[in-house]
């Protein structure tokens, strides 16, 4: 039985800057602020229950290896770690930047409100160029 079509599973290879054999990270399309990062299992896998142990952890471990190399580079706090699937059916974590004067999250994300949709913000190249080669790894 073929699987349906899933845009994690279809993005294009070219826009993955980080990857591991299980895992692989690129940029939202549309971010909730620039440097909006998602990291997801390379395999089909729809839920975290889905997902191997292995597979879970790596797609941990690329999403802190990302976290560390973009930090700087965004000039941000922390980033937030969320994963939520209403959207795309495939086990991914999201990666947002926390600068130090944002607000905090956790009032708006543990109320009824619920989450605050897409703002309407773009993309920005340049940064997106430098977390890329922030993330690549160096000589051994």
């Amino acid at each position: 039985m073929a699987r349906e079509s899933c845009t994690i599973c279809d993005w294009p290879e070219e826009e993955i800057f980080a990857s591991s054999a299980e895992a692989k990270a690129f940029f939202v399309r549309q971010p909730a602020r620039p440097g909006h990062i998602a990291v997801a299992t390379r395999a089909h896998r729809p839920r975290l229950h889905d997902a191997s142990a292995s597979e879970a952890g790596a797609v941990l471990s690329l999403a802190r290896d990302v976290a560390a190399a973009a930090a700087p580079v965004l000039g941000i706090e922390k980033f937030y770690l969320a994963a939520v699937g209403d959207v795309d059916p495939h086990f991914h974590v999201h990666l947002l930047p926390k600068g130090a004067d944002d607000p905090k999250l956790g009032a708006f994300l543990f109320s009824a409100a619920g989450w605050q949709g897409h703002d309407g913000l773009e993309r920005d190249p340049s940064v997106e160029k430098q977390i890329r080669e922030a993330c690549r790894p160096g000589p051994a």
